[in-house]
């Protein structure tokens, strides 16, 4: 049928074969079809894994692999249906939230921190521990997209920064940014 095939070829244009999330061109697309609730406001998560580099060079890159489905599966588990879940290349990933209260940007970073780094992953012979650091940025401006991921990639350097498998989260308060930085419980 004419009318899947062309469905089935927007779709695999929009997704990310690996972990089948969607890519930076299926997110645009899904986040333009998505309407924020300026009353809640709205967050951008940024993550990638801590020492990646070191999970391949030391399992090889079928394993790197098995880690990125393994983790967007456990992340796809732990957050809301409409949030809008991306892998953007490599090991970094994005979550957009449409309607999040900031008293809970905190709560939802550490969960999703919590899903990765609390039970070990298990491939083939090997289990190994892997944690991600987090960047995010809650606004309840209608900023860009791109905007939205710029701040919160600023926030995943300062987590980096800071000692890895933690969450660093901004508030966007009438253009002052606040920024505050917490330690991930293990």
């Amino acid at each position: 049928n004419h009318l899947q095939l062309n469905r089935k070829l927007v779709d695999d244009a929009n997704r990310d074969s690996l972990t089948n999330l969607l890519n930076r061109r299926g997110m645009d697309a899904k986040i333009s079809a998505t309407t924020f609730d300026a009353r809640a406001g709205h967050a951008m998560f940024y993550m990638d894994i801590d020492n990646f580099k070191h999970i391949n060079d030391t399992y090889g890159h079928g394993t790197g692999d098995a880690t990125l489905a393994i983790l967007a599966a456990r992340i796809k588990e732990s957050i809301r249906d409409e949030a809008v879940f991306t892998r953007h290349g490599g090991d970094e990933f994005s979550i957009y939230m449409p309607r999040l209260e900031a008293a809970d940007v905190q709560s939802v970073a550490e969960r999703i921190g919590d899903c990765i780094s609390s039970q070990a992953f298990v491939f083939e012979s090997n289990t190994f521990d892997v944690s991600i650091s987090i960047g995010a940025f809650w606004t309840k401006n209608d900023h860009s997209i791109q905007r939205m991921i710029d701040q919160a990639d600023a926030q995943l350097l300062l987590a980096k920064q800071a000692g890895k498998n933690r969450a660093q989260v901004a508030y966007d308060k009438e253009q002052q940014t606040a920024s505050v930085a917490y330690r991930m419980l293990r």
